[in-house]
């Protein structure tokens, strides 16, 4: 079986946030992105403080509870951005490095 980290790089599983074309055609801005998964990551965890306290709907169920975490998908959002930007400013980023050694 494959460890966690290794499964997230696996291109035949449907494991991608898949909103890149979106993003890249102006139909899905970042910032929006952002927001989205900001309120999300805040949702999930006003419920895990429910389910601590026995407030939640499913109060009986025991089972252990994983935190949702943003930050990896959030971080690649940030570096894919930059990256169009570099580009955009330095288009010969895409053939040589930006500091040649």
């Amino acid at each position: 079986a494959l460890e966690v980290k290794e499964q997230r790089f696996r291109a035949d599983w449907d494991t991608s946030a898949q909103i890149s074309p979106f993003v890249r055609f102006g139909e899905l801005s970042v910032r929006q992105v952002v927001y989205e998964v900001t309120q999300a990551a805040k949702s999930e965890e006003e419920k895990l403080r429910r389910l601590r306290r026995g407030t939640h709907k499913h109060q009986r169920d025991k089972r252990p509870v994983r935190k949702w975490e943003p930050r990896t998908f959030l971080r690649r959002l940030a570096w894919r951005d930059l990256a169009y930007w570099a580009l955009w400013f330095n288009p010969k980023l895409a053939d040589r490095p930006w500091r040649p050694q």
